[in-house]
């Protein structure tokens, strides 16, 4: 039987084949069913089960994305931002299309297109 091993904040580090002797008293095991992909699942700490990541449930528009979960991790480039409020907005001179990775350990990883420019009156 396969195991998954999370860090005690729930974020995933290996799903092992048999059981592995961590010597970090903080690593979290937990029985998985066999063929669990490592990237689809978290530890829900309140119950302490292993669930399925979610898609995220976004609306995206002109110089904005709304719907993100706090602790929602955005890449842009080299810079990175972490979410509190549920909202991604973006300033632009000119009209082009820009590209985030969103990021949170209960939902898939998702890249997003973002138009972005100045605003019209």
């Amino acid at each position: 039987m396969p195991y998954a091993y999370f860090t005690e904040a729930g974020q995933l580090l290996v799903i092992a084949s048999a059981q592995a002797n961590y010597p970090d008293p903080t690593i979290i095991e937990v029985a998985v069913a066999e063929g669990t992909m490592p990237n689809a699942i978290y530890l829900e700490l309140a119950t302490m089960t292993v669930k399925q990541r979610q898609p995220f449930d976004l609306s995206v528009s002109h110089n904005r994305i709304g719907g993100l979960p706090a602790g929602t991790s955005l890449v842009m480039g080299d810079t990175k931002h972490v979410i509190e409020d549920g909202t991604a907005e973006f300033e632009a001179d000119t009209v082009e299309t820009i590209y985030v990775n969103l990021s949170h350990p209960h939902y898939l990883d998702q890249y997003v297109a973002v138009p972005t420019g100045p605003e019209t009156p």
